[in-house]
């Protein structure tokens, strides 16, 4: 690929993972006004995040604590319009 090319290029970016950090580079990349292509091979994106239900109660299976730990984490789930679903970390 040329330097021209490369310093024009406005093609589809190709984000591999569908986890926190990939969820966040796709997100990023469209307010850009890029095209985003993800790539996830599980059924579901999220990667170590994972919600579940005990007993009829809503528990994190994955990485239970970093969302409502990590202020910029907050942020963008707000940004995403997931920041309802984000709660502190309880303890029993």
């Amino acid at each position: 690929m040329s330097t021209q090319n490369a310093q024009g290029a406005r093609g589809r970016v190709v984000v591999v993972g569908g986890g926190m950090a990939g969820l966040a580079a796709a997100h990023r990349l469209l307010g850009a006004g890029r095209s985003v292509v993800l790539l996830e091979a599980a059924d579901r994106v999220g990667g170590k995040l994972l919600a579940g239900e005990v007993a009829g109660v809503p528990v994190d299976l994955g990485a239970e604590s970093i969302l409502a730990r990590r202020p910029e984490a907050v942020e963008l789930a707000r940004a995403v319009g997931l920041g309802d679903r984000v709660r502190p970390p309880a303890t029993t």
